[in-house]
């Protein structure tokens, strides 16, 4: 969840397609549903994130998909993963939010290690592997990302056998 500007709090909910709007002055709770892209996949959404202009934007996970929503006037746009690499195991999560700077939002998918960054206006899909780098043995998944004020990409590295 986050809090905006406003002091309004936007939610997702990890097993249900919807974003959710809480006011907490007023206690007014509004969910706004999110379509189902790929029927018989699990549902629901991770993170949620607020963009310059005030959409926010949510990883759809195993639904293959980014989410924008525009608070303004209610409208939710989908923008799924290139054929390609929606698979059954995609799942964009997490989101890195400085398209601002070049138009490319950042994200994971945690079903395969790899990052993808969308292009807003066309929709496409740019893939990453940067786990493939590491030995075999480091091998593990990324989960939490981020970019910079250049939109530069940070991301967690949760390497597999370290704590056994």
């Amino acid at each position: 969840m986050i809090v905006d500007e406003h002091g309004i709090v936007w939610y997702t909910n990890f097993g249900e397609q919807f974003i959710g709007r809480l006011d907490p002055k007023t206690g007014a709770l509004k969910e706004f549903p999110v379509p189902t892209l790929k029927p018989g996949y699990p549902e629901g959404l991770l993170d949620i994130e607020e963009d310059k202009s005030g959409n926010l934007w949510a990883g759809m996970m195993y639904q293959g998909a980014l989410a924008k929503f525009d608070p303004k006037t209610e409208k939710l746009t989908t923008y799924p993963l290139n054929k390609e690499f929606n698979d059954d195991a995609a799942q964009p999560n997490m989101l890195g939010m400085r398209y601002d700077v070049d138009g490319k939002i950042w994200t994971d998918s945690a079903g395969h290690y790899d990052i993808f960054r969308l292009d807003v206006k066309t929709g496409n899909y740019e893939h990453f592997t940067p786990m493939n780098k590491l030995p075999d043995s480091r091998r593990g998944t990324i989960y939490g990302i981020d970019s910079d004020s250049h939109n530069n990409l940070y991301f967690t590295d949760f390497a597999d056998g370290l704590y056994r």
